[in-house]
């Protein structure tokens, strides 16, 4: 086994104290995912993805008509989510409501506690609707007609529009002004989503387990792995397990390379799961009890600005 070599004691001047190195991991991961983000997608083209990014950027936390709806919390939870979103003065920041899907975006930025499983299976629909107008669905899908290739490409707008929150999130957080700026698409063939159904990557399709929820994942035995390794994706132990049906994770897999890039966000932004999965065992010596708990807590509050 080849050795590294030996680069002898770190000069004074090449030390980055952690208080330095941890702003610039999350910046290099947040500049990672809004480039992959902007990119070509699963079943959704470049430009497409780059103007729900922006449209989430610009929308989230601020629209005054999605502020004005949450406002009225979850007891005032509507017969007709789509509608009643839809029926809203929305603010747009893309040209003609984000090509089309506007409302899908601004409902999954901002109203998530009153989006339910009839939502889920309406906005499919509108999704696919605006993409086959659009002429961005494939003869092949469409000659299928099938209903996972509708969930599978609402999928992977619920992805990006998750991942672009969780970059505003922690771009607020570092106390940065303004939006991340997102990278332009480019133009040719490399920016034409990976797939055109989701049998090219699953045989089985998508699967709903309902006592468990009603959003859909994939069957991890029916993956056709050499799909995978010809996009690059390889999934360390804890990212495999997200095909597990008690695991949120799961639905996010119907559009994989998508799941993906936010997976290695994840594994830049938060602690590792070993150190996570620490919380939950039992440790030896003295036990700190639930008022020492609050007291560390609120002396850790006390001293920290909060950007969100």
């Amino acid at each position: 086994m080849e050795r590294k070599q030996d680069r002898g004691p770190v000069a004074a001047e090449d030390f980055v104290p952690p208080a330095t190195r941890r702003p610039q991991t999350l910046d290099a991961a947040n500049d990672r995912l809004l480039a992959k983000l902007c990119g070509p997608g699963d079943f959704l083209t470049a430009s497409r993805r780059a103007s729900i990014v922006r449209e989430t950027l610009a929308c989230t936390a601020a629209c005054p008509a999605c502020l004005a709806l949450h406002a009225e919390g979850r007891k005032a939870r509507p017969q007709d989510v789509i509608k009643s979103i839809a029926g809203m003065q929305h603010r747009f920041s893309e040209p003609s409501e984000c090509g089309g899907l506007g409302i899908v975006v601004h409902a999954l930025a901002n109203q998530q506690h009153v989006l339910d499983a009839k939502w889920h299976e309406e906005a499919a629909e509108l999704v696919w609707g605006v993409l086959d107008e659009a002429g961005e669905v494939p003869r092949s899908a469409k000659e299928a007609c099938s209903r996972d290739d509708r969930i599978a490409r609402l999928c992977e707008v619920v992805d990006v529009v998750a991942a672009s929150v969780g970059v505003r999130a922690y771009w607020r957080a570092m106390g940065k002004k303004g939006l991340p700026a997102t990278p332009m698409p480019a133009s040719g063939d490399q920016v034409r989503p990976h797939f055109e159904r989701v049998i090219d990557f699953c045989s089985s399709g998508l699967h709903v387990d309902l006592a468990k929820g009603w959003g859909p994942r994939l069957e991890d035995k029916d993956l056709r792995k050499e799909v995978f390794a010809r996009l690059g994706i390889v999934k360390p132990g804890w990212m495999q397990s997200l095909t597990s049906p008690f695991a949120p994770g799961s639905k996010w897999e119907p559009a994989p390379s998508t799941s993906f890039d936010c997976c290695e966000w994840l594994a830049a932004t938060y602690p590792p799961t070993k150190c996570f999965l620490k919380l939950f065992q039992k440790l030896d010596g003295p036990i700190i009890t639930r008022v020492d708990m609050e007291a560390v807590g609120s002396a850790y509050t006390s001293r920290m600005d909060c950007h969100f």
